[in-house]
């Protein structure tokens, strides 16, 4: 499937430089994801036209691929999860970065921060965006209220129901129970270069080893109270276990804020699987009736605790497909939590509403990163 993807991307010399030193060089036996994983370098110029997104390459999916899924019977490259993973998810990952570190393909910061990715299934990056990008993020949400950014929905659930609605964005949504703006990078330059920091970007193309794609994102003005769980679950990627998730702080965040909680460690936990044998949930099966309750269960009985993250503004968080986390239940009168988070997937990954609606596409912007796009 990977063979061939630079020209089905059909990108040209130009539009890509060679890879840093701070970039990995693929597996030797992997050379055409090499290939597809040249990107450029260049920063983010003003958009040309009215078109915030300003692409130079678009890619459209509409078939589904052949191979394992959430639902498939398990494949495995010495992976600790039979769904497979990253590189650094296999039972060798370290004696692996140890020799790319003795070839010179990560830079030092770069390897401390893999080394502590593989131990503990997440990173913290502090001061990763300037305050001036994280200000620029909330002029850019009024912008979208005013008219001038394009509409955003927000979701959350209608006032002393438990149903779940979509409306157009405003501060007043904004409060709702549980509410989150949706895809504000497909339109926010801030909102992008924010989630695609440098240091963020530099370590997702050398965890993915190919470029990372932004997807999903969510932006919040208070905490979400959602329940310890793992990504994994909920979020359909077309190889299960091969996406990551980036948090980043818009405001320091004070304990009382309904502020993101997390279990280090708990992505080698014993899995989960639904019906004995997906990673995605399945409603109405044994194992979601006390799914987030046995999330708890397996980190004590692994002696795994649960820490809040306290972060200042600027701040990033980055985990893996399966690291347990979920928003701390109290919520202080007033209190904001003001964030955005997006998920991102390698490049020759797709998100499975590609499929499921019959649409999606993958944008690569002038900045040389790439985004998905539903719309």
């Amino acid at each position: 499937m990977l063979g061939g993807l630079k020209k089905l991307l059909g990108l040209s010399e130009r539009e890509h430089a060679e890879p840093t030193s701070a970039s990995p060089t693929t597996e030797s036996d992997s050379p055409d994801i090499e290939a597809a994983a040249e990107e450029p370098s260049r920063e983010e110029q003003p958009a040309r036209g009215t078109d915030p997104q300003e692409p130079i390459q678009e890619v459209r999916f509409f078939e589904e691929p052949a191979g394992p899924n959430g639902n498939d019977a398990p494949v495995s490259d010495n992976h600790f999860s039979d769904f497979g993973g990253f590189w650094t998810d296999k039972r060798d990952a370290r004696q692996i970065l140890e020799r790319r570190v003795q070839e010179g393909q990560y830079d030092e910061q770069l390897a401390q921060d893999l080394e502590f990715w593989i131990e503990n299934g997440y990173l913290i990056i502090e001061g990763a965006v300037s305050h001036e990008i994280c200000d620029e993020i909330h002029a850019d949400i009024q912008r979208c209220i005013d008219g001038e950014l394009p509409e955003r929905t927000v979701e959350g659930f209608k006032p002393g129901t438990p149903e779940k609605v979509q409306v157009p964005l405003s501060m007043e949504a904004l409060g709702l129970r549980e509410a989150k703006l949706l895809d504000l990078h497909a339109v926010s330059k801030a909102a992008r270069r924010a989630l695609f920091n440098p240091r963020t970007a530099a370590f997702l193309k050398a965890a993915f080893e190919r470029p990372p794609v932004s997807f999903a994102s969510l932006t919040f003005k208070y905490g979400s109270t959602q329940p310890l769980h793992q990504d994994s679950a909920f979020v359909a990627i077309d190889s299960p276990l091969e996406f990551a998730a980036a948090w980043v702080a818009l405001e320091d965040i004070e304990p009382g804020s309904g502020e993101l909680e997390y279990v280090p460690g708990s992505h080698r936990m014993e899995e989960t699987l639904f019906d004995g044998r997906s990673k995605w949930f399945i409603p109405g099966s044994p194992e979601a009736r006390d799914y987030n309750q046995g999330l708890l269960d397996r980190a004590k009985r692994a002696n795994l605790e649960v820490k809040h993250f306290l972060p200042r503004k600027g701040d990033v968080l980055i985990w893996s497909a399966d690291l347990a986390h979920g928003g701390a239940r109290n919520i202080e009168a007033g209190k904001t939590r003001w964030s955005l988070v997006s998920h991102f997937c390698p490049l020759d990954r797709n998100p499975r509403y590609f499929y499921a609606r019959r649409f999606g596409r993958k944008l690569l912007l002038e900045s040389g990163h790439w985004i998905a796009s539903k719309e």
